[in-house]
């Protein structure tokens, strides 16, 4: 590695920003498919107890 002074001037401060992209892109990402994760299961399990409920009243209604 050649230490010129326009690398060492940039070389620190890219490998800074790198290292920070890196860490805001692992915490988004991880937030993110929590996020999706959650939701995906919330829906389901949602429309799992709509269905549920939808099918108590439709027994309740054909019963006499």
């Amino acid at each position: 590695m050649i230490a010129t002074a326009r690398g060492a001037e940039t070389h620190p401060f890219h490998l800074a920003a790198s290292a920070q992209q890196r860490w805001r892109r692992f915490v988004f990402g991880g937030w993110f498919t929590a996020f999706c994760y959650r939701s995906l299961t919330w829906s389901g399990l949602r429309t799992g107890v709509r269905q549920e409920m939808d099918w108590e009243t439709d027994r309740k209604g054909l019963e006499p």
